[in-house]
């Protein structure tokens, strides 16, 4: 079963306090995943297993936006548990019974995260990720 693990708590922020920073969002519930990609998530994927999966990766999206780019141990972290994260979508998603295909997902997930259309980053980290397995 994959697990979502988090060192990191992000903390829930007032629509007033994330005005001038729209890709950190609101976390009303501080779990790590902006409440629109929540809402989106629970909406989108039909299984429970499916939506932990979708909600691992969006944590590690998450993350992957607000890590301090200057502190490599962070960076680290934040990529070893992006591998887990994908390895995680690829378990839970392939496409039978009318599933997605994980790649497909990913890039889902990571054009809500950046407010910016489906395929409209084809060289994104998880992109890169997806074409190394």
């Amino acid at each position: 079963m994959c697990h979502l693990r988090s060192r990191w708590k992000i903390q829930a922020q007032s629509p007033s306090s994330t005005a001038a920073r729209p890709l950190e969002g609101i976390d009303a519930n501080g779990n790590g995943i902006r409440d629109d990609i929540e809402a989106f998530i629970d909406r989108s994927y039909s299984t429970e297993t499916q939506r932990h999966a979708a909600r691992q990766l969006a944590v590690n999206l998450q993350k992957t936006l607000l890590v301090n780019k200057a502190d490599r141990a962070a960076l680290k972290q934040v990529d070893m548990e992006a591998g887990r994260a994908v390895r995680c979508l690829s378990l839970r998603f392939g496409g039978s019974n009318g599933s997605k295909q994980p790649a497909a997902v990913s890039q889902e997930l990571e054009s809500v995260t950046a407010n910016t259309r489906t395929g409209s980053r084809p060289t994104s980290p998880m992109a890169r990720r997806w074409t190394a397995l």
